[in-house]
């Protein structure tokens, strides 16, 4: 071997070795993956006593923020800006996550001859009142609090009508300072707001039937 040859060699592995140190050192965190969770059964308390009338509610449709229409959590950092986080995801779309948890909670606590589909329900499915959202807010920030700000409105049987339309801003702390709480406050959020609606639906569960 020749002394260019062996000059070589050292360099060669001194560079593979630098490689190899920029590619540990450059390693990206893996991915982890949320979802919304309903409440849990045992904390449910039924808010809608025997009905006079059995419920049949039409929940959707549910509108949200551009904002949060993508797969990375966004957290606030102050009241102008969010942030998102490319190696904490939603494991689908948050809309939907949304939507379908809170109609697990709003169901849990409905008697049991109540009913509930989402929109759009098939012509099988004939609702005594619809349930539309609006959220204009759901984020939180780390180690903070999370909000959820909405406008609900209760509608008729056949839509055209209001019964109540009501802006609901709920605030919750979170329990600690990573994404695992921040998620299982937005989730307690959702299930604050079922209780509201609910709450509201023990009233209206006494009442005949709006079909006008």
């Amino acid at each position: 071997m020749t002394n260019r040859h062996c000059q070589l060699v050292p360099f060669a592995l001194s560079s593979l070795l630098a490689l190899l140190i920029a590619g540990c050192v450059n390693v990206q965190p893996p991915v982890v993956y949320y979802n919304l969770t309903p409440l849990a059964m045992e904390h449910h308390q039924q808010a809608v006593a025997g009905a006079h009338n059995p419920l049949a509610i039409g929940l959707g449709p549910v509108l949200f923020p551009e904002t949060l229409d993508e797969a990375r959590i966004a957290y606030r950092l102050d009241p102008q800006r969010l942030k998102y986080d490319d190696f904490h995801r939603w494991s689908g779309p948050l809309a939907d996550d949304f939507t379908n948890v809170l109609m697990e909670n709003i169901a849990a606590q409905l008697p049991e001859q109540a009913t509930i589909a989402l929109f759009p329900w098939g012509s099988y499915f004939q609702p005594t009142h619809r349930l539309t959202l609006n959220v204009s807010r759901f984020d939180g920030k780390l180690g903070d609090e999370v909000v959820l700000t909405t406008r609900w409105t209760m509608t008729n049987a056949s839509g055209k009508k209001s019964i109540i339309s009501r802006k609901s801003t709920i605030r919750v702390k979170t329990a600690g300072n990573d994404y695992q709480e921040l998620v299982t406050a937005l989730s307690q959020a959702v299930a604050d707001l079922s209780s509201e609606i609910t709450g509201f639906l023990g009233k209206e569960s006494q009442n005949p039937v709006r079909t006008d």
